[in-house]
């Protein structure tokens, strides 16, 4: 589907997302959208925003982006796996009854799809592809092969996204899938892992009411070297086994099933997986959460996808990158320009 119709088409589930009622969590009690409650919650939850939102102003391979910046080139093509994962305490959508094991009911819901399945994901990143093929003019193509079991984790999802002592463990989430698949994966064939998680993504909690959800972000080399400083891994990647003993794995994305919150009603997610690839092709980000809990700027704002256009159009229409982020995607053939031509 051409990105412009795509763009067109994209315009309907926003209207309907306006229109229709939410049921992403079961219904809170009627003290939950208190304002007064509200706003009590916002300025406890602001003390930790810090701490919360430090991954995404941080986010990004420092020294690719770098590279990037003395004009080395992106990739013709990322060549991503894709493995999907959910928790003790929280399944995928319509994966509840399907799962051995005492599970609490679900609480998200989708009004396209009955479950996020392969099927699901696979149209999804299908629009992320379709998205910088439009923006790259066809210079950069982001292929996924989609492994379609699931892997269900024994632990719950606060053990990744809020421990108690660690706090958030998104290399440990990343090991214990990797682990779990390696025996029947090939991870040897791809560059990129990209790991999707059930439940929303931290970014879109903005009241801080489920401090266990995991923050979106993109991991690279430099977060791989530091999880062997932390004794984490043994090796600064993951299935080694499957690259002949020469590296593994060390650049992946944490995603979320979905990025619907309340009492925000329904976001989409497609600005989210965007804004993580655009990191892993070294993409600078260009917003600002600062100062903590009270921003006074918003970087670019709305008008790229690495500023806050990541929830344009309510994260359905991503816009596109900005030309200072486009550089190293679309690879445009420099014109030199004469100011004054002969004549």
């Amino acid at each position: 589907m051409p990105f412009a119709k795509m763009i067109r088409l994209s315009l309907v589930p926003v209207l309907l997302a306006m229109a229709w009622p939410n049921h992403v969590s079961a219904a809170p009690s009627p003290a939950a959208h208190d304002p007064a409650v509200m706003m009590a919650r916002a300025r406890e939850h602001a003390t930790g925003l810090e701490a919360a939102t430090r991954v995404l102003r941080a986010d990004g391979d420092r020294d690719l982006q770098m590279r990037r910046l003395a004009g080395e080139k992106a990739p013709d093509e990322l060549r991503a796996v894709v493995l999907m994962c959910d928790f003790s305490d929280s399944l995928l959508l319509g994966r509840y009854g399907e799962v051995p094991g005492d599970f609490p009911p679900p609480t998200q819901n989708d009004y396209f799809y009955a479950a996020h399945d392969s099927v699901y994901f696979d149209h999804l990143l299908q629009d992320v592809a379709e998205y910088y093929r439009a923006v790259s003019g066809g210079r950069f193509t982001f292929r996924f092969t989609i492994v379609p079991e699931v892997v269900n984790l024994p632990r719950p999802m606060g053990y990744y996204g809020d421990d108690p002592v660690r706090g958030e463990q998104p290399v440990v989430l990343a090991r214990d899938v990797v682990e779990t698949v390696d025996p029947q994966v090939d991870f040897g064939e791809f560059d990129t892992l990209v790991l999707i998680h059930a439940g929303a993504g931290a970014e879109t909690d903005f009241w801080g009411a489920n401090p266990e959800q995991i923050m979106s972000t993109y991991l690279g080399p430099r977060d791989f070297a530091a999880a062997v400083a932390d004794s984490v891994l043994e090796d600064p990647w993951l299935a080694g086994g499957d690259f002949d003993g020469v590296g593994g794995l060390d650049r992946v994305m944490l995603l979320p099933e979905t990025e619907y919150q309340l009492p925000f009603g329904r976001i989409g997610s497609l600005g989210v997986y965007c804004f993580e690839v655009g990191l892993r092709l070294g993409m600078l980000s260009l917003t600002d959460f600062t100062p903590a809990g009270n921003p006074d700027s918003q970087g670019i704002g709305i008008f790229g996808l690495m500023g806050y256009g990541l929830y344009s159009g309510g994260g359905l229409i991503p816009p596109q990158p900005s030309a200072f982020n486009r550089h190293p995607t679309a690879r445009p053939h420099p014109q030199e320009v004469d100011p004054l031509p002969p004549g």
